[in-house]
């Protein structure tokens, strides 16, 4: 079948393989990056259609995890998160501006993440507010997100000063 894609927001809907981005291709192009440490930020739906999502109408069936995690699999210090399980809908906010993730991943960084209260937000700390939060605030809207980290762990070196 055909592997996992991102539909980005100028793909066709005729030439889908042409206009949208593998996830081996990203993973591929981000493990090519020189830099040591790297996150990437998935806001994006690994399901089928639903109303208030950002799944395209007839696209494949959602990858595994155990496929999404070969795929963005990126080597240490290079953590993936990504807006929702395979399956499950990305929510996004009234009037289309935003994800939920990205959203809630905003609030997160400008401080509301800071569990520990020492004015630093670790990526760490960072994930499991926005899993709590997306959860919760998906859950308030009868609907089931959560998002998925791979290659994240304790000891990640990367956070931002509140």
């Amino acid at each position: 079948g055909l592997e996992a894609r991102l539909v980005l927001h100028d793909a066709s809907r005729d030439d889908l393989a042409g206009s949208t981005l593998s996830l081996a291709a990203l993973g591929e192009a981000v493990r090519a990056l020189p830099a040591r440490r790297v996150v990437l930020l998935i806001d994006a739906s690994f399901a089928a259609p639903s109303p208030g999502s950002r799944t395209l109408a007839g696209t494949a069936a959602a990858p595994t995890q155990a496929e999404l995690e070969a795929a963005l699999e990126l080597g240490p210090g290079r953590p993936v998160l990504l807006a929702a399980q395979p399956g499950q809908a990305a929510r996004v906010l009234g009037g289309g501006q935003a994800g939920l993730f990205s959203q809630v991943l905003r609030e997160g960084i400008l401080g509301r993440a800071d569990s520990d209260g020492d004015g630093h937000i670790s990526l760490s700390e960072l994930f499991s507010h926005v899993r709590q939060e997306v959860q919760g605030r998906a859950g308030f809207e009868r609907s089931v997100q959560e998002p998925l980290a791979i290659g994240l762990s304790e000891q990640s070196p990367i956070g931002w000063p509140r």
